[in-house]
């Protein structure tokens, strides 16, 4: 289902507040994993974030994403794009440099966010979009050939949080869930749960976000157990070409 696994996120700390136990159970069953992440994290306010200037704060950030990898045990790439600003990149030099990485690692499976962003930050829409983009535009040998040969995405996944699950957080956090419906594979990530903790404190500056997730009704392993998937074009999704 996962096989050699593509995520493509906008922030240091997407890939461990996010699926990082579908990342792991991908290594978990052989998988090649590589997460590109299209940030820094500059311009980022959570916590302790707002103590640092931005060109700092990077610097840091980048560190805590290698942390993040080595724990995950999964091959990292940034973009260096700007933080809060990803839809503002030249689009083809944006869908250029995705392509590349997708035709480069060639991945059985792509991982992004659902297209609503889950926060709803601009960054998460756009990264997502331009992904889905460049993954159709990857399979086509007549688009641009010097960025590699074509390659067939065979599966699209967007991670995804269903309403069930978003309501354990909504007394202190919103998210733009999915109906419970929607979800295409519920993946049982409890084994790595505690992997999962161990990458995001990786991420020091976003502290803050993991001390909220704590009071996830349930516990924050029972709201971090299982994992949950839409395949793109599906439910309304844009389609997977």
């Amino acid at each position: 289902m996962l096989g050699r696994l593509l995520a493509i996120f906008a922030h240091p700390d997407d890939e461990s507040y996010g699926p990082a136990g579908t990342i792991v159970e991908a290594r978990a069953r052989g998988g090649a994993v590589r997460v590109i992440t299209a940030t820094r994290g500059e311009a980022g306010s959570l916590g302790i974030s707002k103590q640092y200037e931005p060109h700092a704060l990077a610097r840091i950030r980048q560190g805590e994403l290698s942390a993040a990898a080595r724990v995950m045990d999964f091959d990292s790439v940034i973009l260096g794009w700007p933080d809060k600003g990803v839809g503002a990149v030249d689009h083809g030099v944006a869908i250029g440099t995705l392509v590349r990485e997708i035709r480069l690692f060639r991945p059985d499976s792509l991982l992004t966010f659902h297209p609503n962003g889950l926060s709803g930050h601009p960054d998460h829409i756009a990264i997502t979009a331009l992904a889905m983009e460049a993954e159709e535009l990857s399979a086509r040998p007549d688009w641009r050939p010097e960025l590699g040969e074509a390659w067939t995405v065979a599966r699209h996944w967007h991670y995804a949080i269903p309403e069930s699950k978003a309501a354990q957080v909504a007394h202190f956090r919103r998210i733009h869930a999915v109906p419970d419906a929607d979800v295409d594979e519920t993946i049982d990530v409890s084994p790595h749960t505690f992997r999962k903790e161990s990458a995001c404190l990786a991420h020091v500056t976003q502290r803050a976000f993991l001390d909220q997730l704590r009071d996830a009704r349930g516990g924050i392993h029972d709201f971090w157990g299982l994992e949950h998937l839409v395949r793109a074009g599906q439910n309304g999704t844009a389609p997977l070409r």
